[in-house]
């Protein structure tokens, strides 16, 4: 290479080999639209309509969701089961929704039975068998008519946590010449998970520890507001590729439309995110979006997320409640040209550094 002159950055052939790779990498992390340390790619489904474009804290209030499963006994019998229900607390409105459906288990009336199928007080009932619950009424019409075995859909507020990430969403739309009106004919939406590190690791851990929601303050916002573009990439990325769908409510497939959670919605974001095994992350994580509330402010609704273990066997874990995508600013690549100005003035110091560096003349071979 004619630039590896003596005195440059790339005087040995190492360094050279290095630069040439770190910046190959570079271009890789910080090419426009890829810019985080995995691969997106996001499909659009239908017409939203709204300019959902921005960068986004996203926060999702959540809690495990499994099935019981038992035979009925003497104790089941007649509809009657060893616990009360009662309307779900209102402290569990962050994660259910404003309107919550199921009921909440209030009293064990029967603690050698509730602990011999891990059933507890304070657990959500949201289905029994085929046949969803909305309130005390439909869960009582509903354990009358079980027979042999009983199937309870449970989410445990007991183990309930806030996660978070940093999200970035580009919107642009093309519009039908053709049409005599102003028409959407093709809505161009990129969806990508950044993998900065948020400023917030030690609150979420600690939501998770607690079983407490978190919320961010204020400052805390405006901070984030500010300084979003200058976060630091995670060491190890989570994820390794990522796909996502982001479907307009009037072109769900089957699937979504016959998807309970996705009632009222006005769009949803299906994403497929593959772990990191070198994160110790392996496997993979589906997450589902619905849409309900969309403002100047954000994005709120439904949420799930099904993690699926590298394992001999897949082992899926769902986790339900609600999303929050608070609007931190309009989109903008000013995370991809940080990371650029850090690379460039990163080699501009080892270029500094190189030239102070004396290298010693070959010595003759004595006989």
């Amino acid at each position: 290479m004619r630039e590896a002159t003596k005195g440059s950055a790339f005087a040995s052939p190492s360094r050279g080999l290095f630069a040439t790779v770190a910046a190959a990498l570079l271009l890789v992390l910080v090419t426009p639209h890829m810019g985080v340390a995995f691969r997106q790619v996001t499909s659009v489904e239908g017409t939203l309509g709204n300019d959902i474009g921005g960068i986004y804290l996203v926060l999702h209030n959540v809690m495990p969701e499994f099935r019981i499963r038992y035979k009925r006994d003497a104790q089941t019998r007649g509809g009657v089961m060893p616990f009360q229900v009662a309307p779900i607390s209102a402290e569990l409105i962050d994660f259910m929704g404003p309107k919550p459906s199921g009921v909440q288990i209030s009293e064990i009336t029967d603690h050698a039975w509730a602990s011999a199928r891990s059933v507890f007080e304070g657990d959500v009932i949201i289905q029994v068998n085929t046949m969803p619950v909305s309130d005390e009424k439909s869960f009582a019409e509903a354990a009358a008519k079980v027979a042999g075995h009983v199937t309870l859909w449970i989410r445990r507020p007991q183990i309930k946590f806030t996660t978070g990430r940093l999200v970035k969403i580009s919107y642009s739309v093309v519009e039908d010449e053709s049409a005599e009106a102003s028409a959407i004919a093709e809505e161009r939406i990129n969806l990508e998970i950044s993998d900065a590190t948020l400023p917030f690791v030690a609150q979420l851990e600690n939501s998770r520890r607690t079983s407490e929601i978190w919320k961010p303050s204020d400052e805390e916002l405006a901070e984030l507001r500010a300084g979003w573009s200058e976060l630091p990439m995670a060491e190890k990325p989570i994820f390794i590729t990522g796909t996502h769908r982001v479907v307009a409510a009037a072109a769900y497939d089957v699937a979504l439309l016959n998807d309970r959670n996705l009632g009222d919605t006005v769009f949803a974001i299906v994403s497929d995110l593959k772990g990191n095994p070198v994160a110790g992350t392996g496997g993979q994580v589906v997450a589902v979006y619905g849409a309900q509330e969309i403002s100047p402010e954000g994005i709120s609704g439904s949420y799930v997320e099904a993690l699926i273990a590298a394992a001999p066997f897949p082992i899926s874990i769902e986790f339900k409640g609600r999303f929050t995508m608070i609007r931190l600013a309009d989109f903008s690549d000013k995370d991809i040209d940080h990371r650029l100005a850090d690379f460039r003035a990163a080699r501009k110091k080892a270029a500094e550094d190189d030239k102070k560096v004396k290298v010693a003349t070959d010595l003759p071979d004595n006989d």
